[in-house]
């Protein structure tokens, strides 16, 4: 296995940078993210939701590390070296929100696993001690902390791995939903959380007067919880 690196491509300064995972064999030998089908997939869905990486002042793309498929927890030299780059890009670059697709974007920006359970999240960039400890013998002492810093400013909104898509693509839908949170998330740089309610075992006059709140909403959200998977 080779683990030629692929340098990202888009902007210096970009809005959006989108963050892959390991480069495939077409990306090593034509030196471009995300080509073949599951990037004409990636690009396509760009465009739908109005996000040009033609465009140079606006987005970046690139995969940041290539990895062994034994990746876990503990990751190998190829992706702690990654790592650093991946940070040190981020840092010079100063993009407003980070899209990790997949697992290993999500945890070199997170420290989170489990894509499906993360994307869609507007979350705070996050440094654990464990991923500072494997970048900092690469870091001088200032560097640590300007590198550092500008990362943990950025939003972060994980998806799907293009590649992902491509094997169900049930979830494109989903995809281009956080690709489209992601734009929307550029226009403003503080983090939003959505302001909730929760009413428990509303004694009757409360429950009416929710009732007709509900049936005068244009839109109503359910969650219904079932056992056993049915």
């Amino acid at each position: 296995m080779t683990h030629k690196i692929v340098p990202g491509e888009g902007s210096d300064t970009p809005d959006i940078f989108f963050i892959g995972e390991a480069p495939g064999e077409k990306e090593e030998q034509q030196g471009h993210p995300f080509i073949g089908y599951s990037g004409d997939l990636f690009r396509t869905s760009l465009q739908r939701v109005g996000i040009d990486v033609r465009q140079p002042p606006k987005n970046r793309i690139n995969d940041w590390a290539k990895i062994s498929k034994k990746f876990g927890r503990v990751p190998n030299d190829i992706v702690t070296h990654s790592l650093v780059q991946l940070y040190r890009d981020i840092a010079k670059r100063k993009p407003k929100v980070l899209v990790p697709m997949g697992n290993v974007g999500m945890w070199a920006l997170l420290g989170h696993e489990k894509i499906a359970r993360w994307r869609g999240s507007v979350l705070p960039a996050t440094l654990d001690q464990h991923r500072i400890g494997l970048v900092a013998p690469f870091l001088n002492s200032s560097e640590m902390y300007s590198v550092l810093s500008e990362v943990i400013k950025c939003k972060v909104v994980p998806t799907w791995h293009p590649a992902a898509v491509t094997r169900q693509y049930n979830l494109r839908p989903v995809f281009e939903k956080d690709l489209a949170k992601a734009k929307r998330e550029t226009t403003y740089p503080e983090l939003r959380y959505p302001q909730r309610q929760i009413w428990l075992d509303p004694d009757r006059a409360t429950a009416h007067t929710l009732a007709e709140k509900l049936l005068a909403s244009p839109y109503i959200g359910c969650d219904i919880e079932t056992p056993g998977g049915k």
